[in-house]
């Protein structure tokens, strides 16, 4: 399982952020499937607007956040989720999701990326880290991950650069917290 964590520079529109968002990450997950497994093909979406490659064995899951985007590439059906910790009234969505916590921003945002990551891989088991301000949560499927810091050039996607991989004592893993979104 790879996962890729790409940076861009950030549009001030939300709008052209999003649209930029979507192509960079299809531009970006067909060159790294080609660069990674040998194999070219293109990145589609099923109805439900879920990522996959057209006939490929390789599973895709994506995910966005201010300017990073995560590719989980994977050889079983896996899910990640990274999302930015601004503030927030935390109690208020976790009430909304009937959830009675005091949980803090670190401890909200790995309860929503778990959640995200559970829903899009359908498994039950996550791992989280940081990753800056972020938390980064994917599907724990028990296949070993190998995880990539990618750098384009000012958005440019001619040219990728696979700055280094990201060793495992570097990830601040977070600790499990009981399944409260289950």
């Amino acid at each position: 399982m790879d996962l890729f964590l790409i940076n861009f520079k950030k549009e001030k529109n939300n709008a052209e952020n999003k649209k930029l968002q979507s192509e960079i990450s299809k531009i970006l997950s067909e060159k790294l499937l080609d660069i990674f497994y040998k194999t070219n093909t293109t990145l589609e979406h099923n109805i439900d607007g879920s990522p996959y490659f057209k006939n490929s064995d390789i599973n895709i899951s994506i995910s966005h956040t201010e300017n990073i985007i995560a590719l989980l590439f994977s050889k079983n059906k896996s899910g990640v989720d990274i999302e930015y910790m601004k503030e927030r009234n935390f109690k208020k969505v976790l009430k909304r999701y009937s959830i009675n916590s005091n949980t803090g921003k670190t401890e909200f945002y790995q309860l929503w990326t778990d959640f995200e990551a559970r829903y899009k891989g359908k498994q039950d088991k996550t791992k989280s880290f940081i990753y800056g301000n972020c938390v980064c949560s994917y599907c724990d499927n028990g296949e070993k991950i190998n995880i990539f810091k990618v750098k384009t050039d000012e958005n440019k996607l001619e040219n990728i650069t696979i700055i280094k991989t990201i060793p495992d004592y570097a990830i601040k893993e977070l600790k499990t917290l009981k399944n409260k979104l289950s």
